[in-house]
């Protein structure tokens, strides 16, 4: 599942991942105040011209922490996560995380 196309004035977080992960699988996962990370619904897909995309509505704004993590495929192997991060505070902003290139690749 492509991410969708979001018009270029909202919020969004990206994931720039590279090549190296073209077709792999992104989920991104919120920390709650217990300290366990969990999947945020709606915000998992494969990984499409080295990028991933979600919108970000304005109740969430500024809210962290976020990270992304990266498998082989759905329900795989995890390759690698993410530092984190803050969600964008306002309309126009776009938050970009990387992650670093595949061992190996």
């Amino acid at each position: 599942m492509a991410a969708p196309s979001l018009p270029d004035n909202r919020a969004r977080i990206l994931l720039q991942a590279g090549y190296a992960y073209e077709g792999k699988w992104s989920v991104v996962q919120w920390q709650g105040g217990d300290g366990i990370w969990h999947d945020v619904e709606g915000w998992r897909g494969q990984i499409v011209g080295g990028q991933v995309h979600w919108g970000v509505v304005e109740k969430d704004f500024a809210t962290d922490p976020f990270r992304w993590l990266v498998y082989d495929r759905a329900g795989g192997q995890l390759i690698t996560t993410s530092a984190s991060f803050a969600l964008p505070d306002s309309i126009t902003h776009v938050v970009t995380v990387s992650v670093l290139p595949v061992a190996g690749e």
